[in-house]
């Protein structure tokens, strides 16, 4: 998934995707925060909107649909709704990890999906 999350993700998304760095964006809003104070300029205004995580509105067989879309072979898909499926959490305790807490609703009922399958 690794190979390919570049080429399928746009352009602006920076964190986490190989090749990519999330300070290029901080650095691009930076620049523009700084031009807008220039004289000489017709006014200008930034705003950044982030009504809610992507994540809290994935549907599942939107997923699924998805990543059959890109190509993804079908044993690939179910290991995938497997990993989502099948959450559980450990603590780590003076380095050492708890035993698994299974997690009490399940994945597929809209817990947060790893990165890769987020950033999709």
């Amino acid at each position: 998934m690794q190979s390919v999350i570049g080429k399928v993700v746009h352009c602006a998304q920076a964190g986490f995707i190989p090749g990519r760095n999330i300070s290029d964006n901080i650095l691009l809003a930076s620049e523009l925060i700084k031009c807008y104070t220039r004289k000489n300029i017709s006014p200008r205004c930034m705003i950044k909107v982030d009504l809610r995580k992507a994540y809290d509105s994935l549907e599942w067989p939107f997923l699924t649909s998805m990543l059959a879309e890109l190509g993804f072979p079908n044993v690939f898909i179910q290991w995938i709704m497997q990993c989502l499926k099948t959450v559980s959490y450990s603590i780590l305790v003076n380095g050492y990890p708890s035993k698994p807490i299974p997690e009490k609703k399940k994945a597929l009922d809209k817990e947060i999906p790893s990165l890769l399958i987020f950033l999709l």
